[in-house]
């Protein structure tokens, strides 16, 4: 027999709100820099409301320790490469040294003056570039951003610390976007990323700063 299909009812799509139980109060201050700097998670960015998340939110923290240490291994690579060339460097000139002065055969002194020239070239490529420095520098700066973010975390764990949470985490910012900056600078001939002046962005977002501008 026929049975007549019933019409689909729509769906009643409802939005899942942020439980309150979950933010972080702005009294704890030692928790509110954990959860800016990315130190820590908290539930509401860590739970699921409609759909997966695209990417994980790691905060600045952790950008920085995978900077600094890509930065670090970037280092010893290139320095063992500029050594390595060097060597290869030392070992063809003795050879065509070798070869000149026993009249040895023209297509090895060839041979070895072709990767003597380009043992050269790519050593002149890496010192113009800046590199294995270039990259020490780096590493160096991401070291600050992150020893800067860890002693600020130390020093709010005494009791009534008089930080300015709103100031340290605009400092922070400041930083990270400075290196960044540095870095895109470098990787642009045309220098598209300008610096920024004026001193980092003054953007309220700690409760007791909006309190007392309203007051």
């Amino acid at each position: 027999p026929y049975h007549p299909q019933q019409p689909q009812q729509p769906r009643q799509l409802t939005i899942s709100t942020t439980d309150v139980g979950s933010l972080i109060p702005p009294q704890d201050k030692l928790l509110v820099f954990r959860a800016l700097t990315g130190i820590d998670s908290i539930p509401a960015l860590t739970t699921l409301q409609h759909y997966r998340r695209t990417a994980p939110n790691i905060g600045i923290y952790t950008r920085v320790v995978k900077a600094e240490h890509s930065a670090g291994r970037r280092y010893r690579f290139f320095s063992v490469l500029i050594n390595v060339c060097l060597g290869i460097q030392i070992v063809v000139a003795a050879a065509l040294t070798a070869l000149g002065a026993a009249s040895g055969p023209h297509s090895a002194v060839t041979a070895f003056g072709a990767i003597n020239t380009i043992m050269a070239g790519v050593l002149t490529y890496l010192k113009g570039s800046g590199l294995p420095d270039r990259l020490k520098h780096y590493q160096n700066e991401w070291r600050n951003i992150r020893e800067y973010i860890e002693q600020r975390e130390r020093e709010l764990c005494l009791s009534g610390c008089e930080l300015d949470i709103q100031q340290e985490i605009h400092i922070i910012e400041y930083m990270y976007e400075g290196v960044k900056r540095e870095i895109d600078q470098t990787k642009s001939t045309e220098n598209r990323a300008a610096p920024r002046e004026g001193g980092p962005n003054r953007r309220m977002f700690y409760p007791q700063h909006r309190q007392q501008q309203q007051q």
